[in-house]
């Protein structure tokens, strides 16, 4: 589901990462505490925030958030259910990166 600019703060601050414990193996709470670090640091955003925002508004896909944080895709959708985030249908995402130029030059021969 696309969430409108206007609609984006409902999401946001749902960053308690205890709620996490018991819910994902204790490497994968590692990762995104790691990667809170970073977001924290480099972006001033808690990093449910920061994920949540890099896939709504830059239209990352799960998985290469995924990958970025360093969790297996289904367990990132299992994060943002946990945090009753929407995601974006694959549908969704593909439609909103072919309207950005850049990413039609870098992937027009593909």
């Amino acid at each position: 589901m696309i969430v409108q600019q206007e609609e984006l703060a409902k999401y946001l601050g749902k960053n308690d990462l205890s709620s996490l414990e018991g819910r994902v193996n204790s490497n994968t709470l590692k990762n995104i505490r790691r990667c809170e670090e970073i977001s924290c640091r480099e972006y001033n955003l808690p990093v449910i925030d920061y994920l949540f925002l890099k896939h709504q508004q830059q239209n990352r896909s799960l998985r290469q958030l995924a990958k970025e944080v360093g969790v297996s895709p289904p367990t990132l959708k299992k994060i943002f259910d946990n945090y009753r985030l929407p995601t974006l249908t694959t549908a969704e995402a593909t439609r909103q990166n072919w309207q950005d130029s850049d990413f039609r030059a870098r992937n027009a021969e593909a």
